[in-house]
């Protein structure tokens, strides 16, 4: 009986054009226009706190004769930084641990995190070393007409720089952060402005030294002045490794961690609209008094309350997938999320649809459906854009558990919202832990609302309609 009234239900909404409005075209028109815009978001102009790690062994530098640690210089050079109108790009927070910088990053104190690794100074110098050899090898190769004198020496001072063009490089940065929000982004973005500054500085820099060696060396006369230097045929690379701060993975798709919002939202206020439904679905079951004939059949308040979840459970099944897939073929994001991933966000689109039903219904078993259906049309809209940040980034107000929460988290809703987002944050190799506690969440919170839900309808809706 429960299931065949399912059936039934699912079959009376499909068939409904604002079904069609709300819950499908509303959602999906939001979704691919966030979508296409996902690669070129507003970025800020104030200044971001970062965290600041350096791992660096420094290096010796045997021409020279003096110990470098070139993350001093870097770190110099980073937080001297500034944008337009004079603004200082960064407000440098040191750390010794990495944990420690993801923790207050996922805690929002700071907005992302720069480690430098152990071998930083060794690659610098190596570049240094490079550059600067390339840079003196063009300059020395336009001397020999003016200085014909001191052909010999600029020629031995050409051999002992061109062993350094042989060297190879790597230089590689550790940047942790959410980058779904635009000042991590902002972050990421000028961090390779200024490591190419840097380098450019730092190769000058370097140049100016090694020719006084140089010059004292071959003994000779003339000054450096400096030259344009093609350095296309180099093998030195330089590059900036993204890790997300809530997964520990590593980022190779900056569309998808920005989609990995986007599209729990647009789902979350697809599901909300839907469950609606319930409301004008009780209405006219009302009018035609079929909740009045109730105690006549077989079927108990809880079967009748039941068969409502598990329709909407299957709707709102059938809207994220179709969501997802939408997002898929557009090109937002790739399937590669693990099987038990995948698990836990189909369940917990089914867990979704029973929760907002049964709102619904605890809904209007207070309320008039003519005055509840705008209230919830209006809140469910604002309300999926909070909970999936659309709008501002949502500090931790506690810790339990080892588990930050927000004040969000009052609402049901955003377990599920979190468990969605990094299931497709995760890898088809990921840890699911990560999702273990929102996934516990959700489940509470759809066994609380039923039955609360369950209770207040059946005693305020049904034993007042039977009265009647």
């Amino acid at each position: 009986m429960i299931l065949y009234l399912t059936l039934i239900r699912i079959k009376q909404i499909i068939r409904e054009k604002e079904f069609y409005f709300y819950v499908i075209v509303f959602p999906l028109f939001f979704l691919i226009l966030f979508g296409f815009l996902s690669s070129s978001w507003v970025q800020t102009t104030t200044t971001i706190p970062i965290g600041y790690i350096s791992e660096d062994l420094g290096i010796s530098d045997d021409i020279l004769n003096e110990t470098i640690m070139f993350d001093e210089a870097f770190y110099n050079f980073l937080n001297k930084h500034h944008l337009e109108n004079n603004i200082k790009t960064f407000e440098i927070h040191n750390y010794t641990e990495v944990n420690s910088l993801e923790n207050d990053i996922n805690n929002r104190i700071i907005d992302g995190g720069i480690v430098i690794p152990f071998d930083f100074s060794e690659q610098m110098l190596n570049i240094s070393r490079f550059y600067s050899s390339l840079i003196l090898v063009n300059f020395l190769g336009s001397q020999f007409n003016t200085y014909a004198s001191e052909s010999a020496n600029i020629s031995a001072a050409i051999n002992s720089l061109s062993s350094h063009l042989q060297g190879t490089a790597n230089l590689s940065l550790l940047f942790y952060g959410d980058i779904t929000i635009d000042t991590a982004m902002t972050s990421y973005s000028v961090l390779w402005q200024v490591i190419n500054d840097y380098v450019q500085n730092t190769t000058l820099s370097y140049t100016e030294k090694i020719w006084k060696v140089i010059k004292n060396e071959f003994d000779l006369s003339f000054n450096f002045s400096s030259t344009s230097n093609d350095s296309s045929q180099n093998s030195i690379t330089y590059s900036i490794i993204v890790v997300d701060s809530g997964t520990g993975e590593l980022v190779t798709n900056f569309r998808k961690e920005y989609i990995s919002n986007i599209l729990p939202g647009q789902i979350i206020q697809s599901i909300l609209m839907s469950s609606i439904s319930v409301i004008w679905l009780t209405e006219m079951e009302e009018r035609k008094e079929i909740l009045k004939r109730l105690k006549l059949t077989k079927l108990t308040a809880g079967g009748y309350i039941g068969s409502i979840i598990l329709a909407w459970g299957t709707i709102a099944l059938l809207q994220g997938l179709f969501l997802i897939t939408v997002s898929a073929v557009l090109g937002f994001f790739s399937f590669s999320v693990g099987p038990l991933a995948w698990l836990m966000t189909i369940l917990t689109l089914v867990f979704l649809g029973f929760i907002t039903a049964t709102i619904s219904l605890l809904v209007t078993s207070f309320i008039k459906p003519r005055t509840a259906t705008p209230i919830l049309v209006l809140s469910s809209t604002v309300l999926a854009m909070f909970v999936g940040e659309y709008f501002f980034q949502v500090k931790p107000a506690f810790t339990f558990a080892k588990k930050n929460f927000t004040w969000l988290d009052i609402f049901p809703v955003r377990p599920a919202f979190l468990v969605m987002k990094n299931a497709l944050l995760l890898g088809k190799n990921g840890d699911i832990t990560i999702l273990l506690f929102d996934f516990a969440l959700v489940v509470l919170w759809t066994i609380l609302i039923f039955a609360i839900s369950s209770f207040a309808f059946s005693k305020l809706k049904l034993k007042y309609i039977e009265k009647e």
